[in-house]
């Protein structure tokens, strides 16, 4: 439609050139009136019923006044040029306004098939409630939310971890091979599990270089440092 409008704008200057052209100054505001020139500002934002009326009165007018625009020097190609943009434009609008019209009908379409497999899991669930009412493991997957959690995932993010001087700082829930990152300015000692390791137990990330994460959903960071703050940043499920 932007390209279409602009292409359709532009054959509209042409022909406001041509009217000034072909007929005397006095005459000018009159003709570009009744050529469309009222509509010409809203068009230019985009409005896209304006370029219509724009483009529908300036072929009316080339149709009215088509020996005197020759006269005045209008090209003989250009009334063909004109109309196949107008054509092309009026085409799109015609489809956008469709579009339109159809925009609710879908909307409340989808509406109505979400609301039908709705219905549809929660009798599902109902029964599996039932049936499985002596298996509580089993029962519990017959929920709605743990269908959805299933569905999307808990989702993730990324967290920034603080280690101070001469301590170890445990993070649960970290994501499998997703990378972990020392953002700091000195290294950070990683081991699996809860407990605090030592560069000869546990794997050095030194400054500015990353790690993928093989070692676990637990993870202990140790910063040996005893005056400067360590950093890292690492993917974990969020909660």
């Amino acid at each position: 439609m932007t390209d279409a409008a602009a292409e359709c704008l532009k054959l509209w200057k042409y022909l406001e050139s041509h009217i000034m052209k072909s007929f005397p100054e006095k005459l000018w505001q009159t003709k570009l009136d009744a050529a469309g020139a009222k509509h010409y500002q809203k068009a230019g934002a985009n409005n896209w019923e304006s370029v219509a009326a724009l483009m529908k009165s300036g072929a009316k007018f080339i149709t009215d006044n088509n020996a005197t625009l020759t006269t005045g020097g209008m090209p003989t190609t250009y009334t063909t040029t004109y109309t196949t943009a107008k054509t092309t434009y009026d085409n799109l609008y015609k489809t956008f306004l469709t579009a339109q019209q159809t925009q609710q009908e879908k909307r409340n379409a989808k509406i109505n098939a979400n609301n039908a497999a709705h219905k549809t899991l929660m009798a599902m669930f109902k029964d599996g409630q039932k049936i499985f009412r002596n298996a509580p493991a089993t029962k519990a997957r017959f929920t709605f939310s743990t269908i959805l959690d299933l569905i999307s995932g808990s989702g993730s993010t990324t967290l920034t971890i603080d280690i101070a001087p001469s301590t170890s700082q445990t993070i649960e829930r970290a994501i499998a091979n997703s990378p972990i990152i020392n953002i700091g300015t000195i290294p950070v000692i990683l081991c699996s599990g809860s407990s605090p390791c030592t560069p000869t137990t546990g794997t050095t990330i030194n400054a500015g270089s990353s790690f993928i994460n093989t070692l676990g959903a637990t993870l202990t960071f140790t910063n040996t440092n005893a005056t400067t703050p360590a950093q890292t940043t690492i993917r974990v499920v969020r909660p």
